[in-house]
């Protein structure tokens, strides 16, 4: 008897393209129903959101005076600054300032949780598709893209780190649990 995960009972390759289009706008969409109440109640602030958005602050500030990789936030600690930038993943804190290229500050935070939860959204239907048929790892994805651990983030801790971190580490979890190569 194989396992589920016997490279004999592998999909072939045009199945497991099947469903892409679908994931991404499936994942799209629910990511932007969970951004719907910013739109009355305004953009969730949670406990780290100042951290993280003085860090995109300071993030394009240096980017205008020519520092393309900044180490140092100068306004932390009552102006005597910390290495902030050394000890957090280089895409948090980078992704959001050039998402201010795009689009106005004030939607920063929505289009960075938009992005990411996207994402997120794909990464599952990713993993799942290799064990699931099309339509489950389809609702893998919704699932996983409106995850509590993901809204707690979002919506009570505003860690935009550990959002983006999310997918990442799951699906190297998740690949690990399961014995497959990692993705």
């Amino acid at each position: 008897m194989n396992s589920p995960f016997d490279p004999v009972n592998k999909p072939d390759a045009a199945l497991i393209r099947g469903g892409w289009w679908s994931a991404l706008l499936l994942s799209f969409c629910v990511s932007l129903l969970i951004i719907v109440p910013f739109f009355w109640r305004g953009i969730a602030s949670g406990h780290d959101f100042e951290f993280h958005a003085t860090s995109w602050l300071d993030v394009a500030e240096q980017w205008k005076q020519g520092i393309l990789y900044p180490r140092w936030t100068e306004w932390a600690n009552h102006g005597f600054g910390e290495p902030r930038f050394i000890f957090y993943p280089p895409l948090s804190w980078l992704l959001a300032p050039a998402l201010s290229l795009l689009v106005p500050w004030d939607y920063v935070p929505v289009a960075f949780i938009v992005l990411v939860q996207t994402f997120s959204g794909l990464s599952a239907f990713a993993f799942a598709r290799r064990m699931l048929p099309r339509s489950s790892a389809l609702f893998a994805a919704a699932c996983y893209t409106a995850n509590p651990n993901a809204l707690l983030m979002i919506y009570f801790r505003s860690d935009y780190a550990e959002l983006f971190a999310l997918p990442h580490f799951s699906r190297y979890f998740f690949s690990r649990l399961c014995k497959l190569p990692a993705f």
